[in-house]
């Protein structure tokens, strides 16, 4: 294992490289390998360690009662998964955590981990920063569901990408079937603030688009 790689995750930046060899020599820790579509946590699974994604890429997804599905984000190595729910009174994995690439998890102990906090203040700064970072990523996704329309999210989600290559993960991000996609972008075309150029959407005026905001 490369200290020099865990160095660039968020949660150990600054800490000195020598006292971070030494945490990971001397915490119970394993190196976990998955294949693509493997999955890494089920939705409710225990959260009772750091899941740290040492290398790869992994899509995480939220399953509801009815089987419906929506993915939630997609996320790159290095970074904790799921940070805030290790310390919940219900640690449990709230979406489920599967590869799309090739992956390496870094599974740390709990214990060990809160006691190199104790040690290292900016471990505790870092960790802090990273749950409230992802809690406003969280209130923003909150928003574009609740407060928007379909039309809304659909601009939305055009304004800050740019445009739509795969009208089936776009809905399936945005929990809703894609023939309703469908529809929403055909309304949009007609409107002229997209357009269709082979297999993606793109944004043509952009500030009509901007009006459903």
């Amino acid at each position: 294992m490369d200290v020099k790689i865990l160095m660039s995750t968020p949660v150990f930046l600054h800490l000195n490289q020598e006292k971070l060899q030494g945490f990971i020599e001397n915490a119970a820790h394993r190196l976990r390998t998955y294949g693509v579509h493997d999955f890494i946590a089920m939705q409710g699974d225990p959260c009772r360690s750091l899941f740290l994604l040492y290398s790869g890429q992994v899509r995480t997804v939220m399953s509801g009662p009815d089987g419906k599905q929506i993915i939630m984000s997609d996320l790159k190595a290095p970074i904790l998964l799921a940070p805030a729910f290790i310390f919940a009174t219900n640690n449990h994995f709230p979406v489920s955590v599967v590869a799309v690439a090739p992956c390496e998890v870094l599974i740390i102990n709990k214990e060990n981990f809160i006691e190199l906090m104790r040690r290292e203040p900016i471990i505790m700064q870092n960790f802090m920063r990273i749950i409230s970072d992802r809690s406003c990523q969280l209130t923003r996704k909150i928003s574009d569901f609740a407060l928007y329309s379909l039309k809304g999210r659909v601009a939305t989600y055009l304004c800050r990408f740019g445009s739509i290559r795969n009208q089936n993960e776009v809905a399936a991000r945005m929990g809703v079937a894609r023939p309703s996609l469908s529809r929403v972008l055909a309304e949009l075309a007609t409107e002229g603030c997209i357009a269709f150029e082979k297999r993606r959407v793109v944004i043509v005026n952009r500030s009509y688009l901007e009006k459903y905001l």
